[in-house]
């Protein structure tokens, strides 16, 4: 029987609905659709509590001195954060402006958490190391639909236009589902040693593996290949996607699969890369790069972190960067170094040092019901799955 189990939260209990075996996941859907009418979950609010101050707030909190398996995603119009804890194989997600733990719903899994949520039209999805890839709303954790795949899933995308998810698993086997209802719409294959996914603003699917390039349309039929020996990637950069190579050089690749290599000065081996369509931004374990869309250098610093994240356009572009002890640097499109945070590397009481946190995401100019600022006034807010649990920090820029 496939397990469909969620849980919707309300103050001082857990709710749980439960599949039946002979009426499947509609028993689970129609118990927790009631109850978020009955509780009034459909807009998640803070639940007050003491006024937040200058330190990390802590969304939530965690048993195991373990940071989460996956960065948060932060949905704004549903305020909830997301948080993917290995230790016990949940994701859940939390009320993303509260000061206080504060949890809306939470997803049990039957593997760890090895990819970031995605946001797909009007729901989130979920992959795990079971082959498991699961539609929710991130409003009520109510579960719209499952799929279960042969491998381990190890990364999500979501086409443009919202309508398809893609599902690529550690062999390098590449499914594409129907959002709307989970269906496989097509399946392909982008050969040995996966790295990476994204698409394009155009539409194409691009998969990085440690051999080359391979571009998909919509139907899954490959458009190009190209070949070259990849360390990190592919990071979208409008419809192009930019990858590094194993000399430390940037690719870029068109949408006809003619790659164009460019070498920075200054960089050693690349370690992780990230893009949008105005910017770049490389890794190499001692500095951070930004580069503008054609591949000219920004900005240059000395940043010892081991993953990068991008959000946000124009004004409110915002790069930030995660080191594995904690410490989390957020710059703007031009470089500038705007807000310096230090996430715990040990939780309170664990004898374990833990020398691993998930990425860092920062959206800009955010307006939290609960906030450092007493008016209220839009700041960006950072945050990170760590060691003792979703922390959150605040800065005006």
């Amino acid at each position: 029987m496939e397990d469909t189990t969620t849980a919707t939260f309300c103050p001082g209990r857990w709710l749980t609905a439960a599949t039946s075996e002979t009426t499947g996941t509609l028993d689970v859907v129609a118990a927790a659709e009631a109850l978020a009418a009955t509780k009034n979950f459909a807009e998640p609010v803070a639940n007050g509590g003491s006024p937040a101050t200058s330190a990390p707030i802590h969304l939530s909190t965690r048993s195991n001195p373990f940071a989460g398996s996956a960065a948060p995603l932060v949905l704004p119009e549903a305020n909830v954060v997301t948080d993917t804890d290995p230790a016990t194989l949940t994701t859940t997600g939390f009320v993303a402006s509260d000061p206080l733990p504060f949890p809306v719903w939470q997803l049990p899994g039957n593997g760890t958490v090895v990819t970031r949520p995605v946001r797909a039209g009007d729901v989130l999805v979920v992959g795990d190391t079971a082959g498991a890839v699961t539609a929710l709303d991130p409003r009520t954790g109510v579960i719209r639909w499952r799929t279960r795949l042969p491998h381990a899933v190890m990364a999500l995308a979501v086409d443009p236009n919202g309508r398809t998810v893609a599902v690529l698993d550690r062999s390098g086997r590449l499914t594409l589902l129907d959002v709307g209802a989970g269906a496989t719409a097509t399946e392909g294959s982008a050969g040995a040693d996966p790295i990476g996914m994204t698409f394009t603003r155009d539409g194409t699917l691009v998969v990085a593996t440690k051999s080359g390039v391979v571009g998909f349309d919509t139907s899954g039929e490959v458009i190009y290949r190209l070949d070259a020996s990849l360390r990190a990637g592919p990071a979208p950069v409008g419809n192009r996607v930019a990858v590094a190579d194993s000399r430390g050089q940037v690719l870029v690749v068109s949408p006809d699969g003619r790659g164009n290599a460019v070498h920075l000065d200054g960089l050693q081996q690349i370690t992780a890369l990230a893009g949008a369509d105005e910017r770049v931004a490389v890794l190499d374990g001692a500095h951070v790069q930004i580069l503008d869309s054609q591949l000219r250098p920004v900005m240059r610093a000395d940043d010892d972190a081991s993953s990068i994240d991008i959000t946000g356009i124009g004004k409110a572009i915002r790069i930030t960067t995660t080191a594995l002890d904690g410490t989390i640097r957020v710059y703007d499109g031009n470089g500038i170094l705007l807000h310096r945070y230090a996430a715990p590397r040990r939780a309170p009481g664990a004898s374990l040092d833990s020398l691993q946190h998930s990425g860092a995401t920062t959206l800009a100019d955010m307006t939290l019901t609960n906030s450092t600022s007493t008016d209220n006034t839009p700041s960006d807010a950072t945050w990170i799955s760590g060691v003792t649990g979703v922390l959150r920090f605040e800065g005006t820029s």
